[in-house]
């Protein structure tokens, strides 16, 4: 939600943001409230754009509930004046904790003599926020089989379904305030089977769900995802009118999507330039992984972005490439034993800017352990026939079409494999001696995929 505005070189580039930003990634805040002068009034978000957020109920019922103790004036932060990189917005933006800036007394300064004043007209809203954050759900995420906190997991409440919630970094328990009601929540977690949980919600009531625990998924290619975000430079409406969420790029792939040009003022010219930093789920080695950008449909494919990973938030970013749609990179020989954010820059010069998704447009981002183990070649072998793949090529039909150079009549099979390891696609061949020209139908699925002939792997696919 920065926009590059104020002396900043970049986010958190002051000890005090950086300070901030370190201390709220070691606690899960459910609620919290900034206090400023002045105005008498209760500020709620977003500040940096007019598009309400997902939570808006439970946010403007809170916000006129702190009022009813003191007459305060309600707002919205961008109906009273436009901010970025506000601290309301980071709380939530990044954190899923909603965040309040009080504005106290009716002056910047006022006397001392007015302190216990001004106290008392807040002290029973205080709390009643503070009550309001044990209104709600909570629980403990635990692994099934061996019983440890999961601390990495996605929590996502019905109806709020375009929020994400996150489990606590140190034992794995989620707090979440709800208004009393009927929910459903989804829980996910790299690596393990989704479970859905229905509850109630009681006024002045914590729904505690006890224990809950996940199933752990067996696969031949474990994948980590995107799990929160860092910083996020997009446009928040003002030039482009976009709608798209941040968490639309948290998580696996699945068609939902975050656009992250930005629309500057640099003198007389628009920068589109726009970027977003996500922290992995966990650590993850690079040796023999490949990270992979999906892109989102927005009817202008293949759009251009650069990449960009770093074992450490302050520390230098590894540029790893310049990107094209969907996009693979393997990571063998990178500076790096191992990965935790992936920064991905916008490629404005090159993409569509405008009206209502401007910029590359980030559905998910993915790191496949153990992918670069696919070979990178079109040589096939085996102990009694040798022959030759040429470069194979993808039309609009989703057909892949090649040539197989054979040294004498041999039937053959082709298959097509998802990331995961999941046989997709599979095809009989009889090829005869010289060159045989393949079609096969892809997948419907947009992702990537790698195809062998019988034991050997051939090149990764991104369509």
């Amino acid at each position: 939600m920065w926009e590059g505005e104020g002396g900043s070189s970049m986010p958190y580039s002051q000890p005090e943001t950086k300070a901030m930003y370190l201390f709220s990634q070691k606690h899960q805040f459910v609620l919290s409230l900034s206090f400023h002068s002045y105005g008498e009034i209760v500020n709620y978000i977003w500040n940096y754009s007019p598009v309400e957020p997902p939570e808006s109920v439970i946010i403007e019922e809170y916000s006129y509930g702190y009022a009813n103790f003191n007459g305060y004036e309600v707002t919205e932060g961008y109906d009273w004046y436009e901010t970025r990189g506000d601290l309301n917005d980071y709380s939530m933006g990044i954190d899923s904790d909603i965040d309040w800036t009080i504005e106290l007394a009716e002056e910047f300064v006022p006397p001392a003599s007015q302190i216990d004043t001004i106290w008392l007209e807040n002290k029973d809203a205080i709390l009643y926020i503070i009550k309001k954050a044990g209104q709600g759900v909570g629980g403990i995420i635990k692994d099934s089989a061996t019983g440890n906190c999961i601390t990495n997991a996605h929590i996502i409440i019905e109806p709020y379904n375009n929020w994400v919630h996150f489990s606590n970094p140190n034992d794995g328990s989620f707090f979440i305030s709800l208004l009393p009601g009927d929910y459903t929540l989804k829980i996910k977690a790299d690596g393990y089977a989704e479970r859905n949980i229905s509850f109630t919600v009681y006024e002045d009531s914590l729904t505690w769900l006890g224990d809950i625990y996940l199933t752990r998924i067996q696969t031949l290619t474990p994948k980590i995802n995107g799990y929160k975000f860092v910083w996020c430079n997009t446009d928040p409406y003002d030039y482009m009118n976009t709608y798209t969420l941040s968490p639309f790029a948290l998580g696996e792939p699945d068609g939902h999507f975050l656009s992250i040009a930005t629309s500057t003022y640099w003198g007389s010219m628009i920068n589109y330039t726009g970027e977003v930093v996500i922290k992995l789920s966990k650590k993850i080695p690079t040796n023999n992984s490949m990270l992979v950008v999906y892109e989102g449909d927005d009817g202008h494919p293949n759009e251009k972005f650069k990449v960009y990973i770093s074992d450490t938030l302050f520390n230098s970013w590894h540029f790893l490439g310049n990107g094209e749609g969907t996009d693979s990179f393997y990571l063998n020989g990178v500076p790096y034993d191992s990965i935790l954010y992936v920064r991905i820059v916008n490629d404005y010069s090159l993409n569509n800017n405008s009206y209502p998704y401007g910029g590359y447009d980030l559905d998910a981002i993915s790191v496949i352990i153990g992918a670069a183990n696919i070979k990178e070649k079109y040589k096939i072998s085996s102990p009694s026939v040798s022959f030759k793949i040429k470069a194979p090529s993808i039309i609009k039909d989703k057909t892949l079409r090649f040539s197989i150079i054979s040294p004498s009549d041999i039937a053959t099979e082709i298959k097509i494999y998802s990331l995961q390891g999941t046989l997709v696609e599979k095809q009989y061949i009889k090829l005869l001696k010289g060159e045989n020209k393949i079609k096969i139908k892809l997948p419907k699925t947009k992702g990537i995929y790698f195809w062998k002939i019988n034991n050997l792997k051939g090149k990764v696919l991104n369509f």
